[in-house]
């Protein structure tokens, strides 16, 4: 794998066929993804509709790509960091979208879902993105389905109901998303999962491809966005095991008190500091609390 120097606006080749953007999203960054095999595709949008004209179409220029060759839009999840762009990328270009078969009513209508889940902490919870438009698919991915003749789609909840991961058969590297969250990305206190056991399923179930390298979407603590080599990899899915485990350990030693307050206490056991808006953070409690 290359050295990783990546800069926002720039496609740089990760591993052979393989070349990520990373675009401004807040005070941190997400990436999108752009594979070669068979044909090509493109795994997330980015954050912003604007953000398509802005980043997405003039990097695809840059490496003399014309966004009208690619055969899909994909994505790893229905998040809006990874597919507010989506709208604005079919539109522009006419590429049709696939979806993982059970996120179709999501990427359908992304922000009835953003709402929802915002809806379980309103009060430590910002705004929906009003602006986010969904896509109709022209084809639905079943687990296991392989895209490009390269990529084949692993199904990883516990981050959300629909994430995903993309395993590249070609150089054994998994396209991961969100779904291994170490100690949480830069931006988060915490590991994001709404659904404990399937998170850690997940990670269990990725344990057993014996990858040569990951690729996630954003910058975990404590390895960054990409691992390097069997063991580097080995080592990036065993640290988020095992901040579940010093969660759990954590919480197990408090006396009762509110989710907030929880919450608050395991970041500060972390080392970390409170961000401006905890439901997040509170999602993940939640799911110890749950579980204990």
């Amino acid at each position: 794998m290359k050295e990783n120097k990546v800069e926002y606006g720039i496609f740089g080749e990760i591993v052979p066929g393989i070349f990520t953007l990373k675009i401004p999203f807040g005070t941190v960054w997400t990436t999108v993804i752009l594979v070669k095999g068979d044909e090509l595709v493109l795994l997330d949008s980015g954050p912003e509709s604007e953000k398509v004209d802005s980043f997405l179409m003039p990097a695809l220029e840059k490496i003399n790509i014309k966004a009208t060759e690619i055969k899909y839009l994909l994505n790893t999840h229905c998040h809006g960091d990874h597919i507010a762009g989506h709208f604005r990328f079919c539109q522009i270009t006419g590429v049709p979208a696939a979806v993982f078969r059970d996120a179709r009513d999501k990427i359908t209508d992304p922000l009835k879902y953003s709402k929802l889940i915002r809806a379980v902490f309103p009060a430590d919870s910002p705004e929906a993105p009003s602006g986010m438009r969904g896509v109709n698919p022209s084809r639905l991915l079943d687990e296991n389905e392989k895209v490009a003749g390269r990529l084949r789609l692993i199904h990883t909840p516990g981050h959300d109901t629909d994430a995903l991961c993309w395993f590249d058969e070609k150089t054994g590297t998994i396209i991961s998303g969100d779904t291994i969250q170490g100690s949480g990305a830069l931006g988060n206190a915490l590991a994001f999962y709404q659904d404990l056991p399937a998170y850690k399923k997940s990670i269990e179930k990725l344990q057993t491809l014996n990858a040569e390298n990951i690729i996630a979407s954003h910058h975990y603590r404590p390895f960054g966005e990409l691992a390097t080599g069997k063991t580097a990899v080995k080592n990036y899915l065993q640290a988020s095991l095992d901040s579940v485990e010093r969660y759990s350990a954590f919480l197990k030693t408090q006396p009762p008190c509110d989710i907030r307050e929880m919450t608050s206490r395991l970041i500060a056991h972390e080392n970390q500091q409170n961000p401006p808006y905890l439901f997040l953070e509170m999602f993940t409690v939640r799911e110890h609390l749950k579980a204990l």
